[in-house]
């Protein structure tokens, strides 16, 4: 999920961290920039990871998941529970502890059958980590354009970097920002690749939402970035 106020998540964290470097005017600590020697040495498995259709990282603009939260919620109110279920229900599958069930008030039996109105959102983008990155560094000019990959094995001393940096960063800033709800951290989990790949079709033919921003593309990172006001002089933010 991106957009203004959003302040975490895989299109912030880069951001922030980029804002960082930018302020420092140092390369990314945390990647390795290839250069077409390095390309040329990397195993096709390798190069696979990086190339455009690996790696689905499926988008969300902030409207539409408030959008889509609204659509619902009106589509349920005009059909009741039971008529939301034979239209839209999936079974939900039991993954919690079953000798804690009586503790908790409410808790339908582990071995009950529940139904509820599931749907996946995203946007229409089909976004890979590759296009996504292409898409947040398109608007800052600190990063280069250029394929990278994080180093698990030094994700602390990468965030030593992060951290500091930021935190200089906002102390110095006129006026000083001693509380920012944003962050400069990555764990490893952020450093890491994942797979997101959902189909919004569903919400699109049984409640006939129709998405507000459904591409993931340069002017919705645009609209994200002025929020915070990332100023080119220094690249840091003022908020």
């Amino acid at each position: 999920v991106y957009g203004p106020y959003v302040e975490f998540g895989d299109i912030t964290s880069p951001i922030t961290v980029g804002s960082v470097y930018g302020y420092l005017k140092k390369p990314m600590k945390s990647v390795y920039m290839l250069s077409t020697s390095v390309l040329e040495s990397l195993c096709l498995s390798e190069l696979y990871n990086w190339s455009p259709g690996k790696n689905p990282t499926n988008t969300l603009h902030v409207e539409d998941l408030a959008g889509a939260a609204w659509a619902s919620a009106m589509w349920m109110a005009s059909l009741g529970r039971k008529e939301a279920d034979s239209l839209a229900g999936e079974s939900i599958i039991f993954h919690n502890e079953k000798s804690k069930v009586s503790q908790v008030e409410g808790m339908p039996p582990h071995d009950s059958k529940l139904v509820a109105p599931l749907f996946n959102l995203v946007d229409d983008s089909n976004s890979t980590l590759l296009s996504v990155g292409q898409t947040v560094t398109s608007n800052l000019r600190f990063f280069q354009r250029t394929l990278y990959k994080f180093m698990d094995d030094a994700v602390e001393d990468i965030n030593e970097h992060h951290v500091g940096g930021w935190t200089q960063m906002i102390q110095n800033s006129k006026p000083p920002i001693p509380n920012t709800p944003l962050s400069a951290y990555m764990d490893k989990y952020a450093l890491e690749t994942h797979i997101v790949a959902l189909s919004n079709t569903k919400i699109k033919e049984v409640i006939g939402y129709k998405l507000k921003r459904p591409q993931f593309n340069h002017d919705g990172i645009k609209d994200m970035v002025d929020e915070y006001e990332w100023k080119e002089e220094g690249n840091w933010p003022i908020l």
